[in-house]
């Protein structure tokens, strides 16, 4: 990684989960960092790659999650540890972002019918 990423520096601390997910946990104290250049050009460019492999990226302030999407970004809010972020196309091809219990049974249908936004 380049050196503005050190966690000092950026006060961003890059987290990889569960093989799908690329998790940027932002320090509370400096929760605009992740928005500044040059991370927020890093950020968007590993999302338009992440996505072209079927993989998440989150930008994590405390408990609130926001999706980076190839396009845009979702503000999910707070997400606790009950609740999970699926990502995916939605009907009209855009990509789109939802937190959903993780008991949903709507999960069991591969998340097909979650309403992303």
């Amino acid at each position: 990684m380049p050196e503005h990423w050190h966690p000092a520096r950026s006060r961003i601390v890059i987290i990889s989960e569960l093989d799908f997910r690329i998790n940027f946990t932002v320090d509370p104290g400096a929760p605009g960092r992740w928005r500044e250049q040059p991370w927020y050009g890093d950020i968007k460019a590993l999302a338009a790659l992440a996505f072209q492999q079927n993989r998440q990226v989150l930008i994590s302030i405390g408990s609130k999650v926001i999706v980076m999407l190839p396009d845009r970004e979702v503000d999910l809010g707070p997400v606790d540890d009950s609740e999970i972020v699926v990502t995916g196309r939605r009907p009209d091809g855009t990509w789109g972002a939802a937190k959903v219990h993780k008991d949903d049974p709507r999960m069991m249908l591969g998340g097909a019918t979650i309403p992303l936004g």
